[in-house]
Order: C-alpha cells, then sequence, then structure tokens
C-alpha cells in the first residue's frame, strides 16, 4: 500500500479478462484503462506506457497531460533513454529541472504539465526489454523508496500481460491458420478419443461421408460401418497396438449402402498436460480412383480381347494364302518367267511377314491376360539362364559378355522380366554390325526408390529421330526389308516393364552401340 491506498492487481487481472477476446495490444482502451489504473495506484500527476521499436519509442499509451493529443508521437532512443532500457532498476530524477541529462525542449514542456520528478523502469519479458513505463510526479518527495518498490511491481505486471498478450496473438493466428489448413484440406480430417468418439470434423468429411461435421461431433466413428462390417472399428484397434497407421487401404460399405474405397492414416496424439490420447485420422477417399481404374482395365481388357480374336480369324486365311502360294510355286513355279518367279517370291516373303506380325500381334495381346503373379525374383539367375539360351550366337558371333558381379532380387512377374532381358539381349546380338570386337554389358545401380537396369552393346546404334519410335508396334531399328521379326519386341517389352510401374528407354549415337535402360520398383505394389 501507499498512504492507506492498495494497488489493484485484481482489478487489472479483470480488465484484462474483460477484453481477452480479442488481441491485447490491438485494444486501445483496453490499454487507456489499464495506466490509468497504474496512475491511480502509484499516486502518479501522469503515466505513459512507450514500447520499443527498433531505435524508437512508439506513440503508447499517455494518461494524466493536459494535451495528450501533443503527445502522441514517436520518440528517438537518445542516450538517457538507451540507459533507461539497458538497466534492470528503476530510473529516479527527483528533480527534472535540474537533471543535465534532460534536454532543454523537455524540460520546458515538463514545466508547463507541472511535472517535478520523475521513475522510470524497464518493462521485461525475461531478458528483453519491451518498452519503458514512466510515472511524472508534481513534488520531489513523492518519489520514496516505496513507491519506486510499487513501481517495479507494476512494471513487470505490465510485462507480463504484454508478454500474454502477443503469445495470445500468435497462439490465434496459429490456431486460425490450423484451422484454414484442416478446413482446406483435400482429405476427410477427424479427431476421436481412444473410444472413437468424434471431437472434430473437417468439411471434407461432408463430401465423403454425405453429411455435416457439425453432425458428427459426439458421434462414434464406427457410426460409418455397416452392420456386416467393423472396418474402422478394426483399423482404431490396431492403430492401438501399431501406435498408429499409414497409408492403410479398406473398403467399406457404409449404412447408406455406398461402398467406399478409402487410404486412413492415424496418428497417435498424447497431450502434454493429460494423460489422455487422441487419435487424428487421415481419410483420402479412393472411390472415383478405383472406378476409374477398372473402367480403364475394362478397356483394355475388351482391347486385348478383340486384338486377339482379330489376329486369331486372320490366321486361318493367311495359312491358306501361304498354302497356296507353295503350291502354286512347287507346280507352276518352272512354267514362270523370271519376273513371274520375282513376284511369287515377293508374295511368299510378304505372306510370311504377315504371319509373323499376326502371331507378334497374338503375344502383345497375351500380355495383358498372362499370369501376373508377383514373386522374390533373384535377377542373376535369371540374366545368367537367358544368356545360356543365346549361347550359339554369342559364340557364333564372338561376343564379349560383361555382367555385373550380382543383381538384387525384385520383386516382380518372372516369365515376363525374363521376356524382357531376352528381347534386349537378343536385340543387341542381332544389330551388332560388322563390329570387330562385339561387347554387351548387362548391369544395374539403385536410383531412389527404383532398381535401374541396363543392357549395353557397341553395335551400329540408333539415331536420335528413331528412338522414340522403336517402342511403337511394328517398328523396327532397320528397315523392314532387312530386318528379322516384326519389331514388335521392344512394344512387347515396354508394355511388361510400364505393368511393373516402371519405364524404359535408351541412350544411343549412329554407330557408338546403344544402352537401353530400365526400371523396377524396389518394392511394387500387388
Amino acid at each position: 500500500s501507499q498512504n492507506g491506498k492498495t494497488v489493484s492487481k485484481d482489478k487489472i487481472i479483470r480488465l484484462f479478462l474483460q477484453n481477452n477476446d480479442v488481441p491485447l495490444f490491438n485494444q486501445r482502451d483496453f490499454w487507456d484503462k489499464i495506466i490509468a489504473v497504474l496512475c491511480d495506484a502509484a499516486e502518479a500527476k501522469a503515466c505513459s506506457l512507450r514500447l520499443l521499436e527498433g531505435q524508437e519509442l512508439t506513440e503508447g499509451v499517455v494518461v494524466g497531460y493536459q494535451d495528450i493529443a501533443s503527445r502522441q508521437h514517436r520518440i528517438p532512443i537518445d542516450n538517457f533513454l538507451r540507459k533507461i532500457t539497458e538497466t534492470s532498476t528503476p530510473t529516479v530524477i527527483k528533480d527534472l529541472s535540474a537533471d543535465p541529462r534532460i534536454p532543454p525542449r523537455r524540460k520546458k514542456r515538463y514545466r508547463k504539465e507541472g511535472f517535478h520528478s520523475y521513475i522510470a523502469v524497464p518493462v521485461t519479458a525475461g531478458d528483453h526489454c519491451l518498452g519503458i513505463l514512466s510515472f511524472y510526479y508534481a513534488k520531489s518527495e513523492a518519489v520514496n523508496a516505496n513507491r519506486i518498490r510499487l513501481v517495479q511491481a507494476l512494471a513487470s505486471l505490465i510485462g507480463y500481460l504484454i508478454h500474454n498478450s502477443v503469445f495470445y496473438e500468435d497462439v490465434a493466428q496459429l490456431r486460425e491458420l490450423t484451422r484454414s489448413v484442416l478446413e482446406n484440406a483435400t482429405d476427410a480430417i477427424l479427431l476421436t478419443d481412444e473410444l472413437g468418439l468424434i471431437l472434430y470434423a473437417s468439411s471434407q468429411t461432408a463430401r465423403i461421408f454425405h453429411t455435416r461435421p457439425q453432425r458428427l461431433i459426439g458421434q462414434y466413428i464406427f457410426k460409418f460401418d455397416a452392420s456386416s462390417t467393423h472396418s474402422l472399428e478394426s483399423l482404431l484397434k490396431m492403430a492401438k497396438r501399431r501406435k498408429g497407421i499409414r497409408h492403410s487401404e479398406l473398403s467399406i460399405e457404409i449404412k447408406n449402402g455406398q461402398k467406399l474405397s478409402l487410404d486412413v492414416s492415424i496418428m497417435v496424439l498424447r497431450h502434454h498436460l493429460e494423460s489422455s490420447i487422441y487419435y487424428l485420422w487421415t481419410i483420402h477417399d479412393l472411390t472415383s480412383l478405383h472406378s476409374a481404374q477398372q473402367a480403364v482395365q475394362k478397356k483394355r481388357a475388351e482391347m486385348e480381347n478383340f486384338v486377339y480374336t482379330i489376329s486369331h480369324d486372320l490366321k486361318s486365311p493367311l495359312i491358306s494364302i501361304q498354302g497356296y502360294v507353295s503350291l502354286l510355286n512347287d507346280e507352276y513355279g518352272e512354267k514362270l518367267d523370271e519376273d513371274g518367279r520375282h513376284y511369287l517370291t515377293r508374295l511368299e516373303k510378304n505372306v510370311s511377314i504377315m504371319r509373323r506380325m499376326i502371331q507378334d500381334l497374338l503375344e502383345l495381346s497375351r500380355v495383358g491376360s498372362m499370369d501376373r503373379a508377383m514373386q522374390v525374383v533373384n535377377i542373376s539367375n535369371l540374366v545368367r539362364q537367358t544368356l545360356d539360351e543365346f549361347r550359339y550366337q554369342i559364340d557364333q558371333n564372338r561376343v564379349e559378355i560383361l555382367v555385373a558381379k550380382r543383381f538384387p532380387r525384385v520383386v516382380c512377374n518372372r516369365k515376363t522380366i525374363k521376356l524382357v532381358f531376352s528381347n534386349l539381349i537378343s536385340n543387341a546380338i542381332k544389330f551388332m554390325g560388322e563390329q570387330k570386337n562385339p561387347r554387351i554389358e548387362i548391369g544395374w545401380k539403385q536410383n531412389g526408390n527404383f532398381y535401374q537396369f541396363y543392357v549395353r552393346d557397341n553395335g551400329i546404334g540408333i539415331a536420335k529421330e528413331k528412338q522414340e519410335r522403336i517402342f511403337n508396334i511394328f517398328s523396327h531399328l532397320q528397315d523392314l526389308e532387312n530386318a528379322e521379326g516384326s519389331g514388335i519386341g521392344l512394344a512387347l517389352t515396354k508394355k511388361i516393364i510400364e505393368q511393373h510401374s516402371g519405364q524404359i528407354w535408351v541412350n544411343s549415337e549412329p554407330g557408338k552401340g546403344a544402352s537401353f535402360y530400365f526400371s523396377l520398383p524396389k518394392t511394387l505394389v500387388f
């Protein structure tokens, strides 16, 4: 107390609580009231609170001046004010008119206001100075030890209020940012307790589960499970055992009979002040994606079936044509002149090419329908077996084979990946050209989440403008006239790799060989 007067801390706190629905330092009226209470409690003639901002004191809050409007300006930090901000003890001046630290212009203003003595104390939060709280008195004897201690206590209280005001504002902004993120997320986000009681539901929940988020609060997450399924309930139990779940796909049938495909992640949250555990659900709706994938697969199957049917139906008349051409050659070949025999030979050759093309179309159509069983495959063994099948051609052409010492084990379809290596090795041998020292190199490397394999040769190479086309059906590295096969091999290879969620490409220059690369994921979901 001071002269029978008690500082009303409760009164200050009540003012704070009455105004705490918006950030504190945005409330001019609130701080006017606070400073007025402090001025009254300290029995000062005037009081000011100015915050430190760079090398200036802000306009702040001022009470008790005769001309308050003239005090609403910023004050540059001079040496006198800087010392106040840098010390932890109050600055006391019992005679403002005689103190040499006070500029003459300021002394003149103090005389006009009737200020004779002065107490200034830094307002701090931790080790940081936030500003200066100043009290002005009409008499020098008003400044005594009790009043100085009182002013220090008031400055501590103001520091506490300002610090919490800024903290409150930061929390409010963070809360608004968090709400905005949650409400604009493309996934549904829910918060439940350990029993599955929904405490929060984002607006995206309505899009997935066809109900307003407000109606979900206080309901259990299991309400989405139809009576015949307990998918979400089982998932919560699993999250409790595993302390969270990441990207678990499940199909559920909600109570209106609609079937949903969902990707669900559950994060365990522990309150740092309580023993309570909460579960944050992130639910991504895969229903439309799965429907689209099924539609594409259906169309692809229809196309493959169509190609198979047409190719199969074309074989019969073509076999007949080839038979008649052969018969014509056997019985009438000697009766034909040189031009006739040439035409017949060309006809026979083109019929053979057509048969190979139809056969390759059948092979291509079967890739989509063949057994796609995945297993862990030892690529080292697979490469060795594939090379053994080409041993005659390799020895005949004296091809040097360089193979990596070891290969990774990969989850894939063994039969089709073996076909990929077979096609690439076959092409490397076939298009070696007149190379005196033919060489084929087979290896691999890791590339992020993929294994990257390659088959490299030093053959004739491929022109850059042809490198995209060679993976198209019936495209050749050379003219059809001079090439073996129909050109289906690389198209088939590309389709197989794409079915394994990989990619295939080539790097090459004419006369400098070709390097065929293909990638397979380290972990294949099947």
